[in-house]
């Protein structure tokens, strides 16, 4: 990135040097993350300068937490020893805003001596941070006795802000642990700051890493499905039977096959529910109720008449109470929802009355479970403008989970996280939990 700096000599030192760079400390009183945005650029730049290498931030963050280090005075004290970070550099920094204009300081110190071996200070706009942060660190490289031999290179134009959010963005994805959660935060610094050099790189590079993780987990439970289909395949002992049983339908559910999971669920039961020996007619009940409850909330109907038929033929089970119960809350449910259509359809509307918050409206009838008239009103939101897209969006997926329709959610999903991933990405357990991957056979 310093793209005046791309050959590095050092007079009367090693071939090169390792430099650990730390976050920028606010003196404007801040409690952003702009620091350690600022950080991560002024170490990617000092990256590209042969000659030198920089200590990961993930190592220089794991040593300040073992030895408790907090203030830079601290910091610089404990690397004199030379073995902090096994660094022969420190990069010390600041900076400060004031009414639309900033200034960056930093010094270079020597670990071994705690000396001072170099210092720049670049002032400029605010809009103009990503050329300071390249010129801080190109004037610590002139400023601390390292010969730099100067490219013909033309010097690179930099884009600018907007404002420092992406900036603030970038300081908390790099120093978030969790690569999902980083992965939403760098897609909100391209959200924010399309042009922001080198993020979109990152944000590749993890999004890459995460679905070859995802995809080597999917191929290890798929093997592992296969083994525990052919293990039942081939036992004949019924405890033995019964127990792969639970193990394959525990497997489904983690790929996300709910209806697969039933087919073994119901397996299940058929095999033990007649049995004699009341040990294997109460796994015959477990399965039964862990079918029910998930026809329930994958809104498959037929639980209702398989529930009412086991009441019926099993009032000894106890499973008779627990299921009683789901009956009763059912009807209660479909009752107040049928007399909540009746009050909506039997609203007067106001003569030249016009719905103008159609999302509002939306959902305002999700809440209802009025879903069909849900759903026109998201639509309308949605032509309406893209002012309120994502909240259009975002309403018809919550639609179609709370419709049962999964084809069209899947596909709703699919459309939120392409046009909003960092928004979608905030939400993934929650859409991944209630989204199955496979339909009804």
């Amino acid at each position: 990135m310093i793209s005046t700096l791309l050959c590095l000599t050092l007079s009367a030192a090693p071939a090169s040097r390792t430099v650990a760079v730390l976050s920028f400390r606010d003196l404007s009183d801040g409690s952003s993350s702009i620091g350690d945005g600022i950080r991560e650029t002024v170490a990617l730049d000092l990256r590209e300068v042969s000659g030198l290498r920089v200590v990961e931030r993930s190592e220089i963050d794991r040593v300040l937490a073992e030895q408790k280090l907090a203030g830079d005075e601290q910091v610089a004290q404990a690397a004199r020893t030379g073995k902090l970070f096994g660094a022969d550099l420190l990069v010390l920094g600041a900076f400060q805003r004031a009414k639309g204009t900033v200034r960056l300081t930093a010094r270079f110190i020597r670990t071994e001596t705690g000396e001072i071996v170099g210092t720049a200070k670049v002032d400029g706009k605010e809009s103009q941070l990503l050329e300071l942060q390249d010129r801080i660190a190109a004037e610590l490289i002139r400023s601390s006795g390292l010969k730099a031999l100067v490219s013909t290179t033309p010097k690179r134009q930099w884009p600018e802000l907007k404002d420092l959010r992406a900036v603030d963005l970038l300081g908390q994805a790099s120093s978030e642990r969790s690569e999902s959660k980083r992965r939403a935060l760098l897609a909100k610094v391209v959200s924010e700051q399309p042009d922001y050099p080198f993020v979109s790189e990152q944000l590749k590079a993890l999004e890459s890493r995460l679905a070859a993780h995802a995809a080597e987990a999917t191929s290890k439970l798929e093997a592992q499905l296969a083994r525990q289909t052919a293990q039942l395949a081939s036992e004949s002992d019924p405890g033995k039977r019964s127990a792969l049983r639970f193990e394959l339908a525990l497997t489904l559910l983690t790929l996300r096959r709910p209806h697969a999971r039933l087919s073994v669920l119901k397996a299940q039961y058929d095999e033990f529910a007649e049995d004699e020996d009341t040990q294997r007619r109460s796994w015959a009940d477990s399965a039964a109720m862990q079918r029910f409850m998930a026809m329930e909330s994958l809104g498959l109907q037929q639980w209702v008449n398989e529930a009412e038929t086991f009441v019926a033929n099993r009032p000894t089970s106890l499973l008779y109470p627990v299921l009683k119960g789901m009956l009763d809350r059912y009807v209660q449910a479909a009752h107040r929802l049928e007399a909540e259509r009746a009050e909506h359809a039997a609203r007067p509307q106001q003569p030249g009355w016009v719905t103008t918050d159609h999302c509002s409206e939306g959902e305002r009838l999700t809440a209802q479970r009025l879903m069909s008239e849900a759903r026109a009103e998201y639509q309308a939101c949605l032509a309406a403008g893209p002012k309120s897209r994502y909240r259009a969006l975002d309403g018809l997926l919550r639609v179609s989970i709370a419709s049962f329709d999964w084809p069209t959610a899947r596909r709703e999903a699919a459309a939120l996280e392409r046009e909003y991933p960092s928004e979608f990405e905030q939400r993934r357990q929650l859409f991944e939990g209630q989204i199955p991957l496979d339909d009804p056979p």
